[in-house]
Protein backbone atom coordinates (compact mmCIF):
# COMPACT_ATOMS: atom_id res chain seq x y z
CA UNK A 1 0.00 0.00 0.00
CA UNK A 2 1.51 3.65 -1.09
CA UNK A 3 1.78 6.05 2.22
CA UNK A 4 2.76 8.80 0.41
CA UNK A 5 0.65 11.14 -1.27
CA UNK A 6 3.56 11.71 -4.01
CA UNK A 7 6.07 10.01 -6.08
CA UNK A 8 9.22 11.26 -7.02
CA UNK A 9 10.88 11.29 -10.35
CA UNK A 10 13.13 8.45 -9.99
CA UNK A 11 9.76 6.39 -8.65
CA UNK A 12 8.01 7.48 -12.34
CA UNK A 13 11.50 6.62 -13.65
CA UNK A 14 11.76 2.93 -12.42
CA UNK A 15 8.25 2.27 -12.23
CA UNK A 16 8.12 2.97 -16.40
CA UNK A 17 11.20 0.63 -16.44
CA UNK A 18 9.61 -1.92 -14.78
CA UNK A 19 6.02 -1.42 -16.50
CA UNK A 20 7.65 -2.57 -19.54
CA UNK A 21 9.50 -5.05 -18.60
CA UNK A 22 6.65 -6.80 -16.83
CA UNK A 23 4.72 -5.97 -20.33
CA UNK A 24 7.64 -8.05 -22.00
CA UNK A 25 7.28 -10.79 -19.27
CA UNK A 26 3.54 -11.05 -20.12
CA UNK A 27 4.19 -11.20 -24.09
CA UNK A 28 6.69 -13.99 -23.88
CA UNK A 29 4.17 -15.83 -21.62
CA UNK A 30 1.63 -15.09 -24.91
CA UNK A 31 -0.49 -12.95 -22.39
CA UNK A 32 -0.61 -10.48 -25.12
CA UNK A 33 -3.63 -8.12 -23.83
CA UNK A 34 -2.32 -7.46 -20.55
CA UNK A 35 1.28 -7.21 -21.95
CA UNK A 36 0.14 -4.20 -24.41
CA UNK A 37 -2.34 -2.95 -21.48
CA UNK A 38 0.99 -2.70 -19.01
CA UNK A 39 3.42 -1.26 -21.94
CA UNK A 40 0.81 1.78 -22.29
CA UNK A 41 1.38 2.47 -18.56
CA UNK A 42 5.34 3.43 -19.22
CA UNK A 43 4.63 5.75 -21.64
CA UNK A 44 1.99 7.95 -19.21
CA UNK A 45 4.67 6.91 -16.43
CA UNK A 46 7.55 8.99 -18.35
CA UNK A 47 5.55 11.66 -18.64
CA UNK A 48 4.66 12.10 -15.32
CA UNK A 49 8.48 12.18 -14.25
CA UNK A 50 9.33 14.31 -17.31
CA UNK A 51 6.45 16.81 -15.14
CA UNK A 52 8.79 16.42 -11.70
CA UNK A 53 11.65 17.31 -13.69
CA UNK A 54 10.06 20.16 -15.34
CA UNK A 55 8.60 21.26 -11.97
CA UNK A 56 11.26 19.80 -9.34
CA UNK A 57 8.79 18.23 -7.09
CA UNK A 58 7.49 15.10 -6.87
CA UNK A 59 4.44 13.67 -8.28
CA UNK A 60 1.08 14.81 -6.56
CA UNK A 61 -0.82 11.67 -6.50
CA UNK A 62 -3.93 13.65 -4.99
CA UNK A 63 -4.06 17.24 -6.99
CA UNK A 64 -7.25 19.24 -7.47
CA UNK A 65 -5.27 19.67 -11.23
CA UNK A 66 -7.18 17.39 -13.70
CA UNK A 67 -4.59 17.56 -16.13
CA UNK A 68 -2.08 15.43 -12.65
CA UNK A 69 -5.52 12.89 -12.40
CA UNK A 70 -5.57 11.72 -16.19
CA UNK A 71 -4.00 8.49 -18.29
CA UNK A 72 -4.23 10.76 -21.06
CA UNK A 73 -1.25 10.92 -23.29
CA UNK A 74 -2.29 14.11 -25.09
CA UNK A 75 -3.27 16.12 -22.14
CA UNK A 76 0.08 15.00 -19.66
CA UNK A 77 1.89 16.74 -22.89
CA UNK A 78 0.74 20.64 -21.32
CA UNK A 79 2.22 20.46 -18.04
CA UNK A 80 5.22 18.50 -19.07
CA UNK A 81 6.19 21.41 -21.08
CA UNK A 82 6.40 18.97 -24.32
CA UNK A 83 3.75 20.58 -26.54
CA UNK A 84 6.28 22.05 -28.82
CA UNK A 85 8.89 19.41 -28.63
CA UNK A 86 6.51 16.90 -30.06
CA UNK A 87 5.37 18.95 -32.86
CA UNK A 88 9.09 19.42 -33.52
CA UNK A 89 10.09 16.02 -33.23
CA UNK A 90 7.58 14.48 -35.39
CA UNK A 91 7.87 16.54 -37.79
CA UNK A 92 12.00 16.28 -37.78
CA UNK A 93 11.64 12.24 -37.48
CA UNK A 94 9.19 10.07 -39.56
CA UNK A 95 9.52 7.41 -37.64
CA UNK A 96 8.56 8.89 -34.25
CA UNK A 97 5.53 10.56 -35.89
CA UNK A 98 4.44 7.11 -37.56
CA UNK A 99 4.76 5.51 -33.48
CA UNK A 100 3.08 8.63 -32.02
CA UNK A 101 0.39 8.26 -34.66
CA UNK A 102 0.10 4.39 -33.41
CA UNK A 103 0.68 4.67 -29.97
CA UNK A 104 -1.67 7.60 -29.40
CA UNK A 105 -4.25 7.56 -32.39
CA UNK A 106 -5.15 10.75 -34.37
CA UNK A 107 -8.21 11.37 -32.71
CA UNK A 108 -9.08 12.57 -36.05
CA UNK A 109 -11.91 11.69 -37.89
CA UNK A 110 -10.73 8.37 -39.11
CA UNK A 111 -11.67 7.06 -35.53
CA UNK A 112 -7.75 5.91 -34.87
CA UNK A 113 -8.02 5.64 -31.35
CA UNK A 114 -4.72 5.22 -29.29
CA UNK A 115 -3.86 3.48 -25.83
CA UNK A 116 -5.60 4.14 -23.41
CA UNK A 117 -6.30 2.93 -19.52
CA UNK A 118 -9.88 1.50 -20.64
CA UNK A 119 -8.19 -1.04 -22.90
CA UNK A 120 -8.20 -2.91 -19.90
CA UNK A 121 -11.87 -3.75 -20.59
CA UNK A 122 -10.71 -4.42 -23.97
CA UNK A 123 -11.86 -8.63 -25.10
CA UNK A 124 -9.78 -11.02 -24.77
CA UNK A 125 -7.83 -11.78 -27.71
CA UNK A 126 -8.13 -8.22 -29.11
CA UNK A 127 -3.96 -8.39 -29.22
CA UNK A 128 -1.81 -10.30 -30.73
CA UNK A 129 2.16 -10.95 -30.53
CA UNK A 130 2.41 -9.01 -33.47
CA UNK A 131 0.73 -5.65 -32.09
CA UNK A 132 2.57 -6.17 -28.91
CA UNK A 133 5.82 -6.05 -30.74
CA UNK A 134 4.90 -3.45 -32.74
CA UNK A 135 3.92 -1.38 -29.31
CA UNK A 136 6.83 -1.83 -27.21
CA UNK A 137 9.10 -1.35 -31.18
CA UNK A 138 7.13 1.70 -31.08
CA UNK A 139 7.98 3.16 -27.54
CA UNK A 140 11.84 1.27 -27.90
CA UNK A 141 13.46 1.87 -31.24
CA UNK A 142 16.28 3.77 -31.00
CA UNK A 143 15.91 5.55 -33.83
CA UNK A 144 12.52 7.17 -33.16
CA UNK A 145 10.82 5.46 -29.76
CA UNK A 146 8.58 7.84 -27.96
CA UNK A 147 10.13 6.53 -24.58
CA UNK A 148 13.30 6.50 -25.95
CA UNK A 149 12.92 10.33 -26.73
CA UNK A 150 10.96 10.89 -23.34
CA UNK A 151 14.16 8.84 -21.44
CA UNK A 152 16.74 12.33 -23.05
CA UNK A 153 14.32 14.81 -21.25
CA UNK A 154 12.81 13.41 -18.05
Amino acid sequence: MLKSSTLTRSNLQQLAESRLHEAKCLMRDGLYDGAVYLAGYSLELALKARICRLLDSDYPLESPFSSFKTHSYNTLLRPAGLEQALKTQRLRNPDFDKYWYFLVGSNGPDGTEGWSESWRYRSLGTADEASVLSFIHALEDPDGGILTWLKTLW
